[in-house]
């Protein structure tokens, strides 16, 4: 079954992925498991992580809101940080939708 997963950040529609399923804690092992784990391996702690993943999302908010151009590639990373940030309790569940598409 194919779906459609919205975020949100700051009331703003910031990315879109088509997505099988609707389990968050399945799309948070696949798209942003690793990216914590490889911050462990680098000594990064839980609040050094959840501060520059936050970073991250501020800077792709700020290229949207004065219209510059995303990459793809960061779009992906915005994904997997909202992810991460999510897994930590940092994200607002509102902010992530799931719909079924038709």
């Amino acid at each position: 079954m194919s779906h459609t997963l919205y975020i949100f950040y700051k009331d703003e529609r910031m990315a879109l992925f088509k997505t099988n399923t609707t389990d968050l804690n399945e799309m948070y092992e696949y798209c942003s498991k690793e990216l914590i784990m490889d911050g462990f391996k680098k000594k990064m702690d839980i609040k050094y992580q959840i501060k520059f993943f936050k970073n991250f999302l501020e800077q792709i908010y700020k290229r949207k809101r004065n219209s510059y151009k995303i990459r793809h590639s960061d779009l992906l990373m915005f994904r997997d940080v909202t992810f991460a940030l999510y897994k930590y309790n940092e994200y607002d569940l509102n902010d992530i939708i799931v719909l079924k598409n038709k």
